[in-house]
């Protein structure tokens, strides 16, 4: 009867390793993360769905990569030219420069005119005090 528990103890160890290794494994093809490489037609090939985007906007001056490199998140794959965009930017930007000045300037005139206003209110008033 010993014997048959110590080869059921052996049993459940082994067993025990053997899914200890299981979950290790799978713990690792989960957390690191694969290269993925570029292909030709320039679609990468990823193991999953990879989404590229850009927060600008512009043509395509550049490509940092062939087929087959390996690329890893973050990594650079285009460059831009986004010179026609920034000139618009800077053209936008100066066009809202000077309606803020002009802003400034009509307000600075309709406080100028109120308080003319006011003035000439004041004194119409004062006449009219005077004049009971």
């Amino acid at each position: 009867m010993a014997m048959g528990r110590s080869r059921q103890k052996l049993f459940f160890l082994l067993l025990g390793l053997v899914a200890l290794l299981v979950a290790a494994v799978a713990a690792l093809l989960f957390v690191v993360p694969f290269p993925r490489t570029v292909v030709s037609g320039y679609r990468l090939a990823p193991s999953a769905v990879t989404l590229v985007k850009s927060t600008r906007a512009g043509t395509v001056e550049s490509i940092a990569v062939k087929e087959k490199d390996y690329v890893e998140k973050g990594a650079v794959l285009l460059k831009w030219n986004t010179a026609a965009v920034d000139a618009k930017l800077k053209s936008l930007q100066g066009s809202m420069a000077a309606a803020k000045r002009t802003l400034k300037i009509a307000n600075s005139s309709a406080h100028q005119r109120a308080e003319a206003f006011v003035a000439k209110a004041e004194a119409t008033r004062a006449v009219a005090a005077k004049a009971l």
